[in-house]
């Protein structure tokens, strides 16, 4: 019974030991951001000729592709070059409409995010007639206070998990600074995220967002395994 009750007590010390080493490792294996936001690639769609904006196909909010008509524009210097001879309509980068119209469209998939010219407004060349964010090559910035241990702890493999707006993905890190502020040292990470679908709200540069680090993915109970099953091989080669 001595023995019965002393392995007993053993079995429990050590579950309940290996119980908080689980616990104390998924509490510290991620480190949460004072600050992050996102950064995301925009496009300007303009004309080189200034006219008026006959057609409007899209607006706020609405995903393009590549290709997409977005708005038509009426150009008297246009119309005149071409009916001159000066310039001919092989040469433009832009299609044509029925009524001679410039057709602008899409060069980059994304979010109309900004809308400058609506229909019926005149614009000037060069000017921005409207903005779309791009679904892809986004990215998070953020700000990290860490200790030695913790800053030691960073991998190229490491994970920054992001979430803004309800959406959660997991960035990769593409670049790692430090810089001291009235004696803080801050560690900011640049990581790159998946493309985001443009089903999904997409944001504008700057949106606040919520970034964790994930220094370490493995448990000790997974590394306590691992050992476990490394000894016993050793031990059958032997």
């Amino acid at each position: 019974r001595k023995w019965l009750n002393l392995m007993l007590g053993i079995i429990v010390l050590s579950a309940g030991c290996a119980g908080i080493i689980i616990y104390e490792n998924n509490a510290f294996a991620t480190v949460g951001a004072s600050s992050a936001t996102l950064i995301l690639p925009t496009f300007t769609v303009g004309s080189e000729y200034s006219g008026l904006i006959t057609a409007q196909d899209v607006n706020v909010g609405d995903p393009v592709s590549v290709g997409q008509p977005l708005f038509e524009l009426r150009s008297d210097q246009l119309t005149a070059e071409l009916a001159s001879g000066q310039l001919s309509a092989t040469k433009l980068n832009y299609s044509l409409a029925s009524d001679g119209g410039l057709v602008i469209t899409a060069r980059q998939n994304g979010v109309v995010t900004q809308i400058n010219g609506l229909k019926g407004s005149f614009v000037s060349a060069g000017m921005s007639i409207a903005t779309i964010t791009g679904t892809a090559d986004a990215s998070v910035r953020s700000n990290f206070e860490l200790s030695g241990p913790e800053y030691a702890k960073i991998q190229p493999t490491t994970e920054v998990e992001v979430s803004v707006g309800g959406n959660k993905m997991a960035g990769t890190i593409t670049g790692i600074t430090q810089r001291s502020v009235n004696g803080h040292t801050f560690t900011i990470v640049d990581a790159t995220l998946p493309t985001i679908s443009r089903s999904q709200t997409v944001y504008a540069n700057g949106t606040p967002a919520s970034a964790k680090l994930v220094l370490n993915t493995h448990t000790y109970y997974q590394q306590l395994l691992a050992e476990s099953h490394a000894i016993k091989l050793f031990g059958h080669e032997i």
